[in-house]
């Protein structure tokens, strides 16, 4: 984790710019480190001069000691977190935490040897290599430029030798603002968290006093200041609405502009489109009904959801007595990471939490820790899979894992008819790569059988039109 901050001279000359070690009660003559919980931490200076002075911030992590004593559910998730996670090299909350340790006098507007300087508006520049925006560009945006920033951001590539894989969500960002440090270093110490929206802690109610203390003169003015307190406080509604009111927002303005001012990824968007869609027949909970009412029947006791998302059905089924092995997978880690948030695993009794184990992994591809399941549940997941792609789909999860049952939704494109709102020829969800009518998902459902010696018999999900069938169509696989 690296991040500079610049101070120049003012051409009047009114203080010199190697000023900076004194605000930051830093000496620019030697390298300073610090032994941290999370690992070391120093503040150098490449250039120091009455012109010019260059403060830099470099924090040595753990990628393996920083999850140590990782509380979440068991199996590849807590690996994921060790080997693949970017907190050694972005900067991050753990950055907001370095701030706070190695530079308390300055964020408390504190200096003994130069007074004059704390009050005194100065021109900053701060660098920062890699920032991670889960919101991108435009957050980031939204969050400094209300504030006086003005900002240069590059976006940076998942691997520049694999331009296909797109763009990543880090960025390169230069700060430029004129006003103390003390607030200079306030606004990075919440902003940051923000951005990353995911701290490394536990966050309770100590957090509301440390977010009112660091922004009480600058967050209710903020036009983002719901979002910034969201996710400052990892979207807890009671600590939210607590923060909210010490700021005087009342909760009817929180809910009145909550979807104006939460950055949406492009899947939520699609997921609350489809939501709406289907809102009069309330086909989400009747999924999770008829799937969980299956599951009763049926004699297992471990089950995987393939495609789990956020954890709406996985939260169900940690209800389910008899099932004494739950697993969950993902390709995305950042959704793994909100089905973690969804399911408060961190709160979980040990028990329960000792059932849970959420993967990282593809669907099409043949994965070991999927074998020996005695069901897995794939709901509304299909359709979102490339049509060319599932023969991989099937061979993976029916000719590799073989559980002794499955479960499959998806959509029945026929009934999209009824939907008053949906134009004709358009899929329900944005993502979606196609929408079977019942002939196609049940000649597909035979020949998977054919293939690789599974029975399967039909049903359907939600209220059944006399011409178009039910919204949703269900197959239950066995082995």
């Amino acid at each position: 984790m690296l991040m500079s901050i610049t101070l120049k001279q003012e051409q009047n000359k009114s203080y010199k710019a190697s000023d900076l070690g004194y605000l930051l009660h830093k000496n620019p003559s030697r390298v300073h480190d610090f032994k941290l919980s999370f690992g070391n931490a120093y503040v150098f200076y490449p250039e120091s001069s009455d012109e010019k002075c260059v403060a830099t911030i470099y924090s040595e992590l753990d990628g393996i000691d920083i999850v140590r004593n990782y509380k979440g559910p068991k199996g590849t998730s807590k690996q994921l977190k060790q080997y693949v996670n970017d907190r050694p090299y972005s900067v991050n909350s753990f950055f907001s935490v370095a701030i706070s340790r190695l530079f308390g006098s300055a964020l408390n507007g504190t200096c003994k040897k130069q007074p004059g300087l704390v009050t005194k508006v100065l021109s900053f520049q701060v660098d920062i290599p890699v920032l991670p925006s889960r919101g991108g560009e435009t957050l980031i945006r939204k969050l400094f430029e209300p504030i006086g920033y003005e900002l240069v951001i590059e976006q940076h590539e998942f691997d520049e030798n694999l331009p296909e894989w797109g763009a990543s969500p880090y960025f390169k960002v230069s700060l430029k603002s004129t006003q103390t440090l003390s607030d200079l270093l306030r606004h990075l110490y919440v902003l940051i968290p923000v951005l990353d929206n995911g701290k490394h802690y536990w966050v309770g109610f100590d957090e509301v006093d440390k977010l009112t203390s660091k922004g009480q003169d600058w967050i209710p003015n903020h036009p983002e200041k719901n979002l910034i307190v969201a996710r400052y406080l990892k979207k807890q509604s009671s600590l939210t609405r607590k923060a909210l009111a010490e700021f005087e927002v009342s909760v009817a303005e929180v809910e009145q502009e909550q979807l104006k001012t939460e950055e949406l990824d492009q899947e939520t968007k699609a997921q609350i489109s489809e939501d709406k869609l289907e809102k009069k027949v309330r086909l989400n909970d009747l999924r999770i009904q008829k799937v969980v009412e299956t599951i009763q029947k049926l004699d297992v006791s471990k089950v995987v959801d393939l495609g789990c998302g956020e954890g709406k059905y996985l939260k169900e089924y940690l209800k389910i007595r008899k099932l004494s092995q739950i697993t969950g997978v993902e390709v995305a880690s950042a959704t793994l990471e909100k089905a973690e948030q969804r399911l408060k695993v961190e709160r979980l009794p040990e028990k329960v939490r000792e059932k849970l184990a959420l993967l990282q992994g593809s669907l099409t591809y043949k994965d070991e820790r999927l074998k020996n399941q005695d069901l897995a549940t794939c709901i509304e997941v299909i359709e979102h899979i490339d049509e060319d792609r599932l023969d991989a789909f099937q061979e993976s999860i029916f000719g590799f894992a073989k559980p002794k049952y499955v479960i499959i939704t998806t959509p029945n494109v026929e009934f999209n008819a009824t939907f008053e709102d949906m134009p004709a020829g358009k899929f329900r969800h944005s993502d979606h790569r196609f929408e079977w009518d019942r002939k196609t998902f049940e000649k597909w459902c035979h020949d998977l059988c054919e293939n690789y010696g599974y029975e399967v018999s039909f049903d359907t999900i939600g209220e059944v039109h006399a011409e178009l069938g039910a919204p949703t169509q269900m197959a239950l696989f066995r082995g």
